[in-house]
């Protein structure tokens, strides 16, 4: 505005101008287009036609442009509606997306929230239960340092019970066992009683393996058989502890199964919701595509309207050019006019002088010639500038009309660009939006597969050593194995040294039976003398001195015959004593096998029993152990291939982002190039509006200055009208005195006539003078300022009128009456 009120201003300052510095100006802008100030008007006006003739085709071209332009931008305004259409699905379905993980994360949470519940609640009845073990140290510590702890103690009490079976296992004597067995199996009765409760009540000594009442039965076995009772008590322990690990392998085993199950759950969600985001990258990948072509067809386009603006704003400067050229030219046919009319002026006022000083007939003449040749050349001058004034006129509209069309073209040209620039900048930020959000999502797959990796590789490290834990507890079955078949092997001996043994026993029962047979007939028979002896000392009562002597005699003669059967069975001690040791060790080995054979029979029940549970839990931790290998084998290829298919995935998805981040940085800079593009073409616009405003103000000017040229113009036809009538007058005038001269040498008796005659003649010289002056002004010009010029000769006339004598500084006098009119 500041501009353009600047430019009025000099438009203003140059409308005051002297005329003579226009008509320099027209003469420096025609000399400016080539031609010179001298050269005649129809060198001008082809000069003139041909500019309006370029004018129009320019105008007629850019018009067809614009009409291909506003094609153009209606297809391109539809497309971007497509686009903008389906960036909004896109956007719905987007936000359907987010509610639905959304769903899925509140889904998580919860049960991730169950889950803490549940491990606080485990973690609670463990504290619980080492609370009432008395064990509160271990509250506070991790599972894996309390497991570790328990199995330190119950190694530690496994050493402690099998420490005092060694002294035992070496033995007393046989009648210690004897004497100390009943009480003591009182005792370990009373012990197991009491156990079984205590058993009963705490896990933790089920944990622990503390079998006190196996111990105490091995204790108390007789010295014999205390070995393999031994033997057999360490086997059950070792198949308890196989067991025991068995369970805890399977135990762990179960928990990795779980875990793998869970991982695997994990794996599929995430996989699922990989394959859900598949699509959505899909699409936003062709969007970017898609994006970029339109942005290149935007480039395109745009260098196509810049270049084309640019050719526009060369053409406008080449028109303003022109103009400023045309009214250069028309400055100097000012500047040369304004000079012809000085000319015109000098030559009139040396015709003045000249008449006033000649006052011949012959100067008149030849004033009557270069009147009537000014007076063409001022009617030639008068069609010319007004010929000129309509070119200009149609010209300067014309010129107006075009530079408004291309302004207002220009102004949609901006506001097109300045809406797609505004629609860019918005399908860029919802993109940076998309971006950002599709690497959030990269990032929590990324944070997930790392999360499942370290999962994997746990629970990969838990089945190496639940590998490592079958192998051992493989390895401890077969030593078992190896040991129970030595325990059988030796029990198979001892029952054939028991067996020989018993045969053994067998024959002294013969013998011992055989003895008894005859000390019982021995007895018998002494028995039966001894019966006779009584018989016959009841009979002989009488005779007492002589049966005491004869029994005396009789008590003499048995032991002398116990002697003689003593001394005929010598052996017969010998046989005594081993008898009765044989009694005793019959009855200690019929108790001692008797025990044998119930806890062997116990002990082959127990082992048959221990065999098919082992047999059937190794059938089924081998064929759990081969499922779960099998299964963790395939699911660690399925997770190897899910892992490779994600880390190409994501592989995939950070060059999408990188391209993205790329494309997003190109279209950046694209907008600011553009900015700074639009930012030239505002600034080319308000160049040109200031030079179409100066060149308005300029044809505004030019059309004040003709107006002022047909003013002078017309003063000037006046001036000549004057100067005829003054002519005339100085004819008049001189006509006048030469028939005062005439009547000078007529008789003085004849005043009155010669008055009347002069009067007439005078009514007559004015008669012919208006006439000469109707005939002089024929010009529809002249005609259509006959108002104008009334006035001025009938002052004239007055002013002559009045006058009696001959005035020389009249004609000034009526120029100066004349031109002062002039605005």
């Amino acid at each position: 505005m500041c501009e353009c009120e600047s430019g009025l201003d000099a438009v203003c300052r140059t409308g005051l101008m002297d005329p003579a510095e226009e008509l320099k100006q027209i003469s420096t802008w025609l000399s400016e287009e080539g031609l010179h100030p001298d050269s005649p008007q129809e060198a001008q006006l082809c000069l003139l036609w041909r500019a309006l003739q370029r004018t129009r085709t320019r105008l007629s071209n850019v018009t067809r442009e614009l009409e291909t332009h506003r094609s153009q931008h209606l297809a391109e305004m539809a497309e971007v509606r497509k686009s903008l259409e389906q960036i909004r699905i896109f956007t719905e379905h987007k936000d359907v997306l987010a509610q639905e993980i959304q769903d899925e994360n509140d889904r998580l949470k919860e049960q991730l929230r169950r889950l803490i519940s549940l491990q606080d609640a485990q973690i609670s009845e463990v504290a619980k239960m080492l609370y009432q073990q008395g064990l509160t140290e271990l509250i506070h510590s991790s599972p894996s340092e309390q497991v570790a702890y328990l199995l330190v103690e119950r190694a530690s009490l496994l050493e402690t019970s099998e420490a005092p079976e060694k002294p035992t296992g070496d033995g007393g004597p046989a009648g210690q066992v004897e004497t100390t067995a009943p009480p003591l199996n009182t005792s370990v009765r009373q012990s197991s009683h009491k156990g079984a409760p205590r058993h009963g009540q705490s896990a933790w000594k089920r944990l622990l393996g503390l079998h006190k009442a196996s111990q105490s039965k091995h204790t108390f076995i007789p010295a014999e058989a205390r070995h393999l009772a031994g033997q057999a008590g360490h086997l059950e322990k070792e198949c308890s502890r196989l067991e025991r690990d068995l369970e805890e392998g399977s135990r762990r085993l179960a928990m990795a199964h779980n875990e793998i199950r869970r991982l695997t759950d994990e794996l599929e969600s995430a996989h699922l919701t990989q394959r859900t985001y598949e699509p959505e990258l899909e699409s936003a990948q062709q969007e970017v595509e898609q994006l970029r072509q339109e942005v290149e067809k935007l480039k395109k386009y745009e260098m196509a309207e810049l270049r084309k603006a640019k050719e526009l704003n060369d053409r406008l400067d080449l028109e303003i050019r022109a103009l400023r050229n045309r009214v250069r030219s028309l400055d100097t046919e000012k500047s040369s006019l304004q000079h012809t009319v000085l000319s015109l002026q000098e030559q009139l006022e040396s015709a003045e002088q000249q008449q006033q000083q000649q006052q011949t007939g012959q100067v008149q003449a030849v004033e009557l010639t270069q009147v009537a040749s000014l007076r063409r050349k001022a009617e030639q001058l008068e069609s010319v500038l007004q010929q000129q004034q309509l070119v200009q006129a149609n010209q300067a509209s014309e010129l107006a009309k075009a530079q408004a069309a291309k302004l207002e073209q220009s102004d949609q040209t901006c506001r097109h660009l300045q809406e797609k620039l505004a629609a860019q900048t918005k399908k860029l930020l919802e993109k940076e939006e998309l971006v950002e959000s599709l690497q959030q999502q990269v990032q929590r797959l990324q944070a997930a597969l790392q999360q499942q990796q370290q999962q994997l590789g746990a629970v990969q490290l838990q089945a190496d050593r639940a590998d490592e834990l079958a192998k051992s507890s493989a390895n401890e079955l077969i030593q078992s194995n190896r040991t129970c078949r030595d325990l059988q092997n030796k029990l198979g001996a001892h029952v054939r040294s028991l067996l020989e043994n018993e045969s053994e026993i067998r024959s002294l029962r013969q013998q011992l039976d055989d003895a008894a047979a005859k000390t019982s007939t021995r007895e018998n028979s002494l028995q039966d003398q001894q019966l006779l002896k009584h018989n016959k000392a009841d009979s002989r009562p009488r005779t007492d001195t002589g049966c005491q002597l004869e029994d005396d005699t009789g008590l003499q003669t048995q032991p002398c015959k116990e002697d003689t059967v003593d001394k005929e069975r010598p052996d017969y001690e010998e046989v005594m004593k081993t008898l009765f040791s044989t009694r005793e060790e019959c009855e200690a080995l019929k108790k001692e096998i008797c025990e044998t054979l119930q806890c062997l029979d116990k002990e082959r029940s127990k082992h048959h029993e221990l065999k098919e549970k082992h047999k059937a839990r190794l059938c089924r931790a081998k064929q759990k152990f081969d499922d779960e290998t099998s299964w963790r084998d395939e699911k660690i290829k399925s997770l190897e291939r899910e892992l490779s298919f994600c880390s190409h995935t994501v592989t995939k998805e950070k060059e999408l982002v990188m391209s993205i981040t790329v494309e997003n940085e190109k279209l950046l800079s694209e907008r600011r190039r553009l900015l700074q593009q639009l930012h030239e073409e505002e600034h080319d616009k308000k160049d040109s509006n200031l030079t179409a405003s100066l060149s308005k103000c300029r044809v505004d000017f030019l059309e004040m200055e003709n107006k002022k040229l047909e003013n002078k113009i017309f003063h000037m036809s006046t001036q000549l009208a004057v100067l005829e009538r003054s002519l005339q007058n100085v004819q008049s005038l001189q006509f006048a005195e030469e028939l005062k001269k005439i009547s000078n040498h007529l008789p003085l008796f004849t005043p009155l006539h010669t008055s009347s005659v002069t009067s007439s003649e005078r009514s007559d010289i004015q008669g012919s003078l208006d006439a000469k002056q109707t005939d002089a002004t024929p010009s529809p010009h002249c005609r259509t300022s006959g108002p104008w010029c009334r006035p001025a000769e009938m002052g004239y006339l007055n002013l002559t009128s009045t006058q009696s004598r001959p005035d020389q500084p009249a004609p000034p006098a009526a120029l100066s009456s004349s031109e002062s009119p002039r605005p």
